[in-house]
């Protein structure tokens, strides 16, 4: 939803953009003329939050998603480093390959048995 449809004031909604720039509670408040407490209060209601969350998730969703777009730079940095003429570079080098290779493996496994659960307790659903 939108902050509209979650009836947030125009302060309110400048106070979350000001929490996702500013390093603390009490900057993002000056930023907006308001009070720190009064900050913190609208953090304890559940539009606001429920608002400031989805901005939040957005957020890290585009920065998840520039990073998946880097991964191929990365992947052959490293690969390029396994042939450096530094001994615990190299090591560095392999240990992060090997690392984000088993990571892969088990998120591929993890994401095969939860498809198999989902798909039993859709089977059991249907028995009933």
């Amino acid at each position: 939803m939108k902050g509209s449809e979650r009836k947030l004031t125009p302060k309110q909604e400048q106070a979350i953009a000001a929490l996702m720039t500013e390093a603390t509670v009490s900057a993002a408040a000056e930023k907006v003329g308001v009070n720190e407490g009064t900050i913190y209060r609208w953090l304890k209601q559940e539009d606001f939050l429920a608002e400031f969350r989805e901005v939040r998730r957005q957020a890290m969703e585009k920065a998840t998603a520039f990073l998946q777009q880097s991964s191929w730079a990365a992947s052959t940095t490293l690969v390029r480093l396994l042939g450096s003429g530094s001994d615990s570079i190299r090591l560095r080098a392999a240990q992060a390959i090997l690392d984000q290779g088993n990571k892969g493996l088990e998120t591929l496994d993890f994401e095969q048995r939860l498809l198999a659960v989902e798909e039993f307790a859709k089977e059991m659903g249907n028995q009933r």
